[in-house]
């Protein structure tokens, strides 16, 4: 396995999602440190049909242990990429900008992403590590940064399946509330108030709004269908304040582009001054 990642992983080290489990995790990287760990399993899987011993069990709480604070916090910073090329030059992912997005607010997400990668990694370091024998001591590579590198190379195809999942569950979402998304910058665009005066701009709105990300989308659709910003939040899974977030920042490209033009555009469920 090429590359090493000890410095990414000290940059890392100070980030909330490492500190909250100091205590456990220092436990874990300890017992993971032990000398002749590797041994001890690949000889009780020699001895037992299931290869599931004490010294198993043990190895993959302390991989878990070790490994979840670790992803996690890559995933929120938008650094899996960095870490996959450090490992496997030639192996590219390209995490969407929605999705970089969604990772960064969405804890829920986060989780559900980062259990398939390791849960996968866990399954492969397994197989190479121990019963492959494929890890040495004298390898140059601690055990842990070894896990490290198996999350990293079972990260491309884990993200791909969690978002075509998240994609498939918005657009379920959209159905089942009547929502085109084809069609929601037209009929936005076609409510916006005083329309003499920014007739003009609203062939922009909509197109702004046929760029907007996918949730974004949803998220001004459930607006105009007098949804609350707390039953979005609840409906698409997001904290109030990422969805809030989301408006904020939609609403800052629309008015960049009206302060230009001299005129304030307000959206469906904004009140004039």
């Amino acid at each position: 396995m090429a590359g090493h990642a000890d410095d990414l992983l000290d940059e890392i080290r100070d980030e909330p999602e490492l500190v909250e489990v100091a205590e456990q995790r220092d436990i874990a990287m300890r017992r993971l440190d032990e000398q002749g760990l590797i041994e001890r399993i690949a000889f009780e899987a020699l001895l037992s049909s299931r290869s599931e011993g004490q010294a198993y069990h043990q190895l993959f709480d302390d991989l878990w242990l070790y490994g979840w604070p670790v992803i996690k916090a890559f995933l929120r910073l938008n650094r899996m990429g960095q870490l996959v090329q450090r490992y496997s030059p030639r192996l590219y992912v390209a995490v969407t900008p929605e999705d970089m997005v969604v990772l960064h607010q969405s804890e829920e997400e986060r989780d559900a992403l980062a259990i398939d990668v390791i849960s996968r990694a866990v399954e492969d370091f397994y197989q190479r590590a121990v019963l492959d024998r494929g890890w040495k001591q004298d390898g140059g590579a601690s055990l842990r940064t070894w896990f490290i590198g198996a999350c990293a190379l079972n990260f491309p195809r884990a993200y791909q399946r969690w978002s075509r999942a998240r994609s498939d569950r918005i657009g379920a979402l959209a159905v089942r509330h009547g929502l085109d998304l084809d069609e929601v910058g037209a009929h936005l665009a076609g409510v916006v108030p005083d329309p003499e005066r920014v007739a003009i701009d609203r062939s922009d709105l909509r197109a702004m709004i046929d760029m907007a990300q996918p949730t974004t989308k949803v998220i001004l659709g459930l607006i105009m269908q007098g949804k609350s910003q707390a039953q979005i939040a609840n409906e698409l899974g997001l904290t109030l304040r990422a969805v809030e977030g989301r408006l904020y920042r939609f609403r800052q490209r629309v008015l960049k582009r009206q302060r230009a033009a001299g005129m304030r555009l307000l959206l469906p469920g904004e009140a004039a001054a």
